[in-house]
């Protein structure tokens, strides 16, 4: 759908879904590494950890946050030499569509 939508030549699909595929395993990556955090986080509380240890995982929550936005900017930033910038543009108004449906589909 994303593809139809874009507009894409073969030469800019092979290498869009080439790019994106990396972005998404950086990304996957990120989020197992922000769950194991959050496991953590949940022994600490379960265990009435000292402040300081829930603390010190809540700040690597937050820079795994950073590095995830980071990751988001660069993979779209990367895009410029696949892309034109109407697609690109494209591209964002493809995800927020795709982000509303989610939030429309998931009651409440």
């Amino acid at each position: 759908r994303m593809i139809e939508m874009l507009e894409l030549s073969e030469d800019q699909s092979a290498r869009f879904v080439a790019r994106m595929n990396e972005h998404e395993a950086r990304h996957r990556d990120l989020i197992k590494q922000r769950q194991e955090v959050l496991d953590r986080i949940d022994r600490l509380i379960r265990n009435r950890a000292e402040d300081r240890e829930l603390e010190k995982a809540y700040q690597e929550i937050h820079d795994l946050q950073v590095k995830t936005a980071e990751e988001g900017i660069l993979f779209f930033t990367s895009l410029k030499d696949i892309l034109t910038t109407v697609q690109r543009g494209k591209l964002l108004l493809f995800e927020r569509q795709f982000e509303r449906e989610l939030r429309d589909g998931v009651p409440e």
